[in-house]
């Protein structure tokens, strides 16, 4: 094994002038972090980062940041190459779309507070269609015909094809034979925090920080947290991605979690855009224009029952009422209850037909694994998911009828309003010509003049069943917490025989070997490069094993010409022993972009302050590794 020393050109600085010198060529750069598919890069400044592209460093995308010195890291989307996560010191994720300028794309609580650092990474599950552990289990919601979800535009209710906020940023698999699972890891003071699919949250205590952290990577899913101390934190999900248990009651539960909330859009959307509209109307019209709601169901009655008009009730007829707030009473009357039950039974019925299919699904997982653990414990009752889907047929039975009832008190009352405000209007009704509709116009009285609470309870007893079945789904969150907390490994080791080795840490990147030459079918790995002050090592993420360890060599000003040393007997080809006084060399900053280390200088001499960057290129040579100075 052996590595290259090429000159490099060293800047100089006059202290007293505080100039630079025109014999020396300036070199600093900015770190960068390059897209894995598209040529690009994002940097940061003062106000945020921003995308370039590498061709000609045009600037296509700005995000904004508030404050930069709460951001604890960020990362490409390693797939698609199009969304940036932004991780946060207060353990929020914020995803950025890198091709649209720059646009939040997505917010996820993905940790607590005191995050150090966080990765982004993306499982890819492979399928197995011949394991026997989930022969008979079937998703039956993806048979299921595909949902709608309401939502407001500027003027109406519209009904618009239903698709989970995560999937902007997330991959569609369409036609894919394996299934992702995006994990978003954050390193905090006291635990780790990991958050599956933008969705499911999982918390797992640790020991806390006492060496400050270097650098946090991702290597074949194996996560390492590097510290100056030497000390190297190791996390894995394998155990996870290899049990096809886990996983089902990841992605159900998941799925089951979305569906609650979709079920809680759509209820806070009847009430903040559907029934409280209609009440505050009916508020400002009956309570407050008339003087209450007794007196003014009172002389309805009367009305009703003996024509018997007074005064009040005539004022309140023609002025208050008149033509237009009679429309706007039908108006919003109609939508209340016609678009509510549109909801219940477009959205919320098929919803509940998927929870109670999910929920019977995690029941079977549960009890069949149980059969041969007893580390669960009681199982939740599915009984909370279907007493949910019965309150809804009840609304939508009880929203129906009621619907009829104010149909015929808005046409009576119609009546009345007109022979006010027209003395020559006719009346088209008779109570003594149809029978049932005095008894509905009573109902309506009784219903909404009476209580005006009771017109809509169907809707509030939905809500509170809702925060039962919530309550349901958090029994099954728990069960599948203490299910993951098992399948994640971790592992704290801390090098003692190798302080002088991990002393001095600088810079920590992963590099992808796409397999040996020669060896079809060797797979693609990982390695682990780490840049100390005196050394490089190659280091195995597996094993925690040290492969390769190559002398970082500062080139000296007067070295011209290239010279090879042997990386383990550190001599040139002639035997002359390389040395370097480095003593008085001061490494203001290193960092990796991809194979190559960048190293920034500081050495104070005779004729003043000298700086440069020194670029070093680790590249793979058979079984050997080259270094060589940029």
């Amino acid at each position: 094994m052996f590595y290259k020393v090429h000159s490099n050109k060293w800047l100089a600085y006059d202290t007293k002038k505080g100039s630079q010198k025109n014999t020396y060529r300036r070199m600093d750069q900015d770190y960068v972090e390059y897209n894995p598919l598209y040529p690009l890069y994002v940097k940061s400044f003062t106000r945020g980062f921003s995308v370039h592209r590498m061709a000609d460093d045009a600037r296509i995308a700005t995000i904004v940041v508030r404050d930069m010195s709460q951001v604890a890291s960020h990362q490409w989307d390693l797939i698609t190459g199009k969304y940036l996560s932004i991780f946060y010191t207060d353990g929020i994720v914020r995803i950025y779309d890198g091709f649209r300028s720059g646009r939040l794309v997505s917010l996820l609580r993905a940790g607590s507070n005191d995050a150090v650092s966080g990765i982004w990474d993306r499982l890819e599950i492979p399928s197995d269609p011949s394991t026997k552990d989930c022969s008979i289990d079937h998703d039956m919601t993806e048979m299921m015909p595909k949902m709608v979800k309401f939502a407001r535009d500027s003027r109406q209710l519209c009904v618009v094809p239903y698709t989970l906020p995560s999937d902007v940023w997330r991959p569609s698999t369409d036609g894919c034979t394996n299934d992702l699972l995006d994990a978003h890891v954050i390193r905090c003071q006291d635990n780790l925090s990991i958050m599956f699919d933008g969705e499911f949250s999982l918390s797992i205590q640790l020991v806390s920080i006492t060496s400050p952290l270097v650098k946090f990577v991702a290597a074949q899913h194996q996560y390492l947290a590097f510290y100056q101390d030497g000390s190297v934190e190791k996390f894995s999900l394998a155990n996870l991605i290899k049990n096809p248990f886990s996983l089902r009651l990841l992605k159900n539960v998941i799925s089951m979690r979305q569906l609650y909330r979709y079920l809680q859009d759509h209820i806070e959307l009847i009430q903040r855009d559907l029934i409280q509209p209609y009440e505050e109307f009916l508020g400002r019209c009956c309570q407050g224009a008339f003087g209450g709601y007794d007196l003014l169901r009172e002389q309805l009655v009367n009305l009703m029952l003996v024509g018997n008009v007074t005064p009040e009730l005539e004022d309140w007829l023609v002025n208050s009422i008149g033509e237009k707030n009679l429309k706007r009473w039908r108006k919003l009357g109609t939508d209340a209850y016609h678009k509510t039950l549109q909801v219940l039974t477009l959205a919320c019925l098929p919803a509940c037909e998927r929870l109670i299919s999910l929920g019977q699904r995690c029941t079977g997982n549960l009890l069949s694994h149980h059969l041969t653990s007893s580390s669960f414990p009681l199982l939740p009752p599915i009984d909370c998911l279907q007493f949910f889907l019965k309150k809804v047929l009840e609304a939508i039975a009880t929203l129906s009828s009621q619907q009829k009832l104010l149909s015929s008190f808005l046409d009576w009352f119609d009546d009345r309003v007109h022979e006010s405000t027209d003395e020559d209007y006719k009346s088209h009704f008779d109570l003594h010509d149809n029978n049932s509709l005095g008894a509905d116009i009573a109902s309506y009285l009784q219903l909404r003049i009476m209580d005006s609470s009771l017109e809509f309870s169907s809707i509030v007893g939905l809500t509170h069943s809702l925060n039962t079945m919530g309550n349901c789904i958090s029994s099954l969150e728990s069960i599948l917490t203490d299910n993951l907390t098992g399948k994640t490994n971790s592992i704290h080791k801390s090098f003692h025989k190798m302080n002088a080795v991990f002393s001095n840490l600088l810079d920590v990147t992963v590099i992808n070997i796409n397999g040996v030459s020669g060896i079809a079918t060797k797979k693609s790995y990982d390695l682990i490069l780490l840049a100390t002050k005196s050394q490089i090592i190659l280091l195995d993420p597996q094993l925690l094993i040290i492969l390769a360890q190559l002398p970082l060599q500062i080139p000296l000003t007067n070295q011209g010409k290239e010279q090879e040393v042997n990386s383990t007997t550190m001599t040139t080809a002639t035997g002359t022993v390389i040395t370097q006084n480095t003593m008085n060399d001061e490494i203001l900053r290193a960092y990796w972009q991809r194979t190559t280390l960048q190293l920034e200088l500081k050495r104070e001499t005779q004729q003043g302050v000298i700086k440069t960057a020194v670029d070093y290129q680790v590249t793979p040579n058979g079984d050997q590794w080259n270094l060589a100075v940029l």
